[in-house]
Formats: C-alpha cells, sequence, structure tokens
C-alpha cells in the first residue's frame, strides 16, 4: 500500500492480499471476514449472508454488476462501485495527507525538466476497451508516445531510471496514458492514482463518471475529444505551453474543493472496517449512512422505560375498559406487583414488571435486545384496549406484513409489532393513528405475547420500504419461533 493524496491506495486487489483472508483489524467495531477465492465472495462471522466482492471490473465479471434486487436473497455487494454496499476503492482517503504541498498534492515537475511527451505502461494487451488500438493511434500522430512494458513495446526509458520504478518512469513525462483496462463507472484503478502521485497529468480513459469522482482540473479526458487526432493535438499544444501546462497543477497549490471529499469521504475508514459497521448495523437494527459509510442511531428511542409500572419509552402505556355496551372507553386502575414497580427505570432490563390491569388480568413488560416485550395474561371477562403513544406522528397507514406482524412507518423511521397469541385464538383489532396505536384485546386472545421493534428504514435497497429489515425480521422471528425466549424473564 502507499498514500497519494491524503489517500491510501491499494495496488493489490483490496481483500486479496495475504493479510487479509480471515483478517481481524483493528476498528471500532470487531469483525472478522473470510474470503472464498474461488466464488469471489466474502462473508462476515455470525451473518447468514454473502458479499459478491472483487475490485476487477464488471466488463471481465458481469456478475460484479450490482443487482438492486439481489439482498432480498440476502446477497449484498462490495466492489468497486458506488452503489455497492460497502464498496471497495482502490483509495481511502487520509485526511491528515491532505492539503497544498502534500500527499498527492506534491508540486508538479517543472516545466523545463519533463519529456514533452506521454508514456504508456500496461501487461494485459487484450483490453475489452480496445486501448491498444487507442495507443497505436496515438502512436502514429506526431506525439511522442513510448511505451515502456511488455504491451506494445516501444522506446527506451530515460537514462538513469530503473523501469521497475514506475513512479519514477512516470514523473520524466508530461503525460501518462492511464487507460483501464475495460469501461465501467466507478471503476477507477491504480493507473489514475500513480499519475497525480507522480506529478504527471494522467490522458485518462476509462470510467465513464471520472470527472464525478474526480472534480477537479489535474488530468484530461479522452472522452473530451472527438477523435484520436484532436486528442494528440490538445497534448501537443499542452506541451509546447508552459502556461497550459501549469494550469493543469494548479491545483496541487490550492484546497481541493467541496465536491471531491462528498465523494470520497466514505472512504476514510478502510474497507474492512466499513464492512465490519455494515453488518453491525444491519445485524442490530442501528441506522446506516451509505453515502458517508457509518453507523447512524436510531432516530426514534426505543429504549424501554417505565415509571410507576407503566411503559413511558418507547411509548406511552394507557389501559382502557370498553364497557358493556361497547359504546364507550373507560380508564383502568392499574397497580404495580412489587414495590420495586413503583420506581423508574430506563433502561429496563431483561428482569419484567409485572402490573395488574383492572382486576383479573396481568401484563409484564420488559426491554429485550434494543425491544420491548409484553407479556399479558389472566382471566377476565371484558374487553381492554392498550393504548400506546408513540412520538412519531407523521406516518402514513397502518401496514400488515403478515398475519402476525403491523407496521406504522414515516420517510425515515419505522415502528413494528409483531404478536403471538394462542392456538385459534381471534384475530386482534389494531388501529393506528398520528402516532397513537390501539391493541383491543378480548378474553378469548389470551394469554398474548407481543414485541415493540423501533429501527430506521433502509432508504438504500430497492423495495425495502415495503418488507422487513434484516433486525426487524430477526426480531420477529425471535417471538414467533422461538417463544420460550419471551418467557424466560416472566419466571
Amino acid at each position: 500500500m502507499f498514500f497519494w493524496c491524503g489517500v491510501t491506495f491499494n495496488n493489490h486487489g483490496g481483500p486479496h492480499d495475504e493479510n487479509h483472508r480471515g483478517a481481524e483489524r483493528i476498528c471500532d467495531v470487531q469483525c472478522k471476514t473470510t474470503w472464498k477465492e474461488n466464488l469471489k465472495q466474502l462473508s462476515i462471522y455470525g451473518m447468514d449472508l454473502q458479499f459478491t466482492n472483487s475490485m476487477e471490473g464488471e466488463v471481465y465479471y458481469p456478475r460484479l454488476k450490482v443487482n438492486r434486487q439481489a439482498w432480498k436473497k440476502n446477497n449484498f455487494y462490495a466492489t468497486t462501485s458506488f452503489q455497492s454496499d460497502v464498496p471497495f476503492t482502490y483509495f481511502q482517503l487520509n485526511i491528515n495527507r491532505l492539503g497544498p504541498g502534500k500527499g498527492l498534492q506534491i508540486p508538479a515537475m517543472p516545466y523545463s525538466d519533463v519529456i514533452k511527451g506521454a508514456v504508456f505502461m500496461a501487461r494485459n494487451c487484450a483490453s475489452r476497451n480496445n486501448r491498444e488500438e487507442l495507443v497505436k493511434e496515438l502512436q502514429s500522430t506526431a506525439l511522442r508516445v513510448d511505451s515502456l512494458s511488455s504491451c506494445l513495446k516501444k522506446g527506451t526509458p530515460p537514462p538513469g531510471v530503473d523501469v521497475k520504478n514506475k513512479s519514477a518512469v512516470l514523473e520524466k513525462y508530461m503525460f501518462y496514458l492511464a487507460f483501464e483496462n475495460s469501461r465501467s463507472d466507478d471503476y477507477i484503478t491504480e493507473k489514475f492514482g500513480e499519475a497525480l502521485a507522480s506529478r504527471v497529468i494522467p490522458v485518462y480513459y476509462g470510467a465513464p463518471n471520472i470527472k464525478t469522482r474526480f472534480p477537479v482540473k489535474g488530468y484530461i479526458s479522452v472522452d473530451d475529444f472527438d477523435n484520436v487526432t484532436q486528442l494528440s493535438e490538445y497534448l501537443i499544444k499542452v506541451s509546447n505551453d508552459e502556461e497550459l501546462y501549469n494550469s493543469f497543477h494548479e491545483w496541487r497549490k490550492q484546497p481541493l474543493p467541496t465536491a471531491f471529499f462528498e465523494q470520497h469521504n466514505r472512504t476514510r475508514m478502510n474497507s474492512h472496517c466499513r464492512m465490519c459497521r455494515w453488518g453491525h448495523a444491519h445485524k442490530y437494527g442501528l441506522g446506516w449512512n451509505h453515502d458517508h459509510q457509518e453507523i447512524e442511531p436510531v432516530i426514534l428511542s426505543r429504549e424501554a422505560c417505565v415509571v410507576r409500572g407503566f411503559l413511558r419509552s418507547p411509548a406511552v402505556e394507557t389501559w382502557l375498559m370498553v364497557d358493556s355496551s361497547q359504546s364507550s372507553l373507560q380508564t383502568v386502575k392499574v397497580a404495580p406487583l412489587s414495590r420495586n414497580s413503583l420506581d423508574s427505570e430506563c433502561p429496563l432490563s431483561k428482569e419484567s414488571v409485572a402490573t395488574v390491569v383492572g382486576s383479573g388480568l396481568t401484563r409484564k413488560v420488559w426491554g429485550n435486545d434494543g425491544c420491548t416485550d409484553f407479556y399479558i395474561s389472566g382471566k377476565e371477562s371484558k374487553t381492554f384496549i392498550l393504548r400506546l403513544d408513540f412520538t412519531m406522528k407523521d406516518h402514513g397507514r397502518i401496514t400488515a406484513f403478515d398475519d402476525h406482524t403491523v407496521w406504522i412507518q414515516n420517510k425515515v423511521s419505522r415502528i413494528s409489532l409483531v404478536v403471538d397469541r394462542s392456538d385459534n385464538a381471534p384475530a386482534m383489532s389494531i388501529t393506528a393513528a398520528s402516532g397513537r396505536v390501539e391493541i383491543k384485546i378480548e378474553p378469548e386472545a389470551l394469554p398474548i405475547r407481543f414485541r415493540i421493534i423501533v429501527e430506521n428504514l433502509d432508504l438504500f435497497h430497492d423495495g425495502a420500504l415495503d418488507l422487513p429489515t434484516r433486525y426487524g425480521k430477526s426480531m420477529a422471528e425471535d417471538v414467533l419461533m422461538q417463544p420460550e425466549l419471551m418467557m424466560v424473564s416472566l419466571y
């Protein structure tokens, strides 16, 4: 690895080096990953998912093209594409090595000291973008083009320079033909970075979105010219004009533009750590900022808190009783079962707080892995309403995902209720409006277990707003598939 522009640049294919396989690296979130070389798959221990992982181009390997629906089958991406869940780029921003005169912005070579021509260096002479023909056409013009590696070899290295030292070769020339072996968005390899770090002007041919990813006037894009003749004429013009040459290095003397940081802030942490962060966020229902590749806190509070026996977070709990005519509601007297329940507790532990509702209903509540669990039992002939007032008021209509799960959500958050009731018990009526959820509890439905799940929405994956998140699904399965886990705190 080496640095360019305050960027750590990986020229060994990222995770494909010996230090990465099965590696545990220093990170604020610890995890271990394994990489299956033959399948180009990377996984995180403890999570049943696979990442399609490679730093090659999707033109050579079509399976690397991001499928926006693959996440539904627990398949994710860690490729050079910024549309990957965790982009594995050829560079990593290092804020301590940024600034005029440092790192990538090291002063340019003096105009008088450089060869007024271009150099091409590549081993792969069977590219998918026909770069070899482009080099040959340039060599047929008045522009000097030396090819100093095995592909299209022509010319000799500058005196006193070891051709094996690529950076030393590049800095002797005015231009470097930084031609990728294929063309797809975001496939920007070490060729571009090596040129900038070697104080040469890259003549770039590769990712069509290069100007978006590197918004500085420090290179010349082949795509800006209609034909090779125009490109050659312009390069000759630059080589004959010291002021024009220097204009391509002015960016080295100035702070990099905000647009640059907007593109590359996501790479400030190494790709392995970002993958660990991603896994942690998705496993525990935390927020994930894809653009910055950072964990974000859950927007709504999901801590279970009680005051004098009543739930006060993530919702305010109220009990009502339906009168015999079914036409009105009456507030129900609630009495904690123990003196400890008279105190406040926040966050609530896995030890349940039990409360008597009315004359024959017992409600127990406890916190569990960021969720709030209820268990309601007893012998009661009357119908009750459990009212839960949440802080999220701007949600849409209540949505039933299946027979057990309903949710409300706004543009950024979701609150789910997962209900596990007795066999053959009648379906429960659950309504929601302006943050108030009301659960109608009929005597025939007892006992009832249900869980409140609060989480941020997945705003990155297509179709995610209509499906459970990984965390939401896992927490629902705890209730429905392993009911004994719900009972462990009750006795």
